[in-house]
C-alpha cells in the first residue's frame, strides 16, 4: 500500500494545482468587476442602476455557489 501513494502524489498535486487556479480566477473576476465598471457602462450604455442589478445578479450567483456546487 505504501507504493500507491507515490504513484497518485503526482495525481494530487494535480488537483490542488487546478484548484489554486480556480480560486485565483475567481478572485481575480470579483476584483475586475468594480475596475472595469466605467468602461462596460460606457460601452454598453448602461446606468449606474442597471450596472447594480448586473452585479447584483453576479454577486447572488456567487452566493449559490456553494450549495450548487
Amino acid at each position: 500500500m505504501g507504493g500507491r501513494v507515490g504513484k497518485f502524489a503526482y495525481v494530487r498535486w494535480s488537483i490542488m494545482g487546478v484548484f489554486v487556479c480556480a480560486m485565483v480566477l475567481n478572485y481575480l473576476s470579483r476584483s475586475l468587476l468594480g475596475v472595469a465598471a466605467p468602461t462596460i457602462m460606457a460601452e454598453q450604455g448602461i446606468s449606474s442602476a442597471e450596472y447594480s442589478w448586473i452585479t447584483g445578479v453576479f454577486q447572488f450567483g456567487i452566493m449559490l455557489q456553494p450549495v450548487c456546487g
